[in-house]
């Protein structure tokens, strides 16, 4: 499951459809390594639920692959 949030609406839901078999590294603007890896994400929740949200929006994702109870 995912939950899109910190765009300044409602949190959105969401679902992975694909997770990259290798995962990268990116230097930040501060000399730091991040280690990425690319992942596509289809939208649970109908447009009408983010109208507002658009390209290049800087967002907090929260997935979770595998959870127990």
């Amino acid at each position: 499951t995912v939950r899109i949030d910190g765009w300044g609406g409602s949190p959105i839901r969401g679902r992975v459809t694909r997770v990259d078999p290798a995962g990268f590294v990116k230097v930040s603007a501060l000399g730091i390594e991040e280690q990425r890896v690319r992942t596509i994400i289809d939208f649970a929740d109908p447009p009408e639920a983010w109208p507002q949200l658009g390209h290049d929006y800087r967002v907090i994702v929260h997935v979770t692959i595998w959870s127990a109870e």
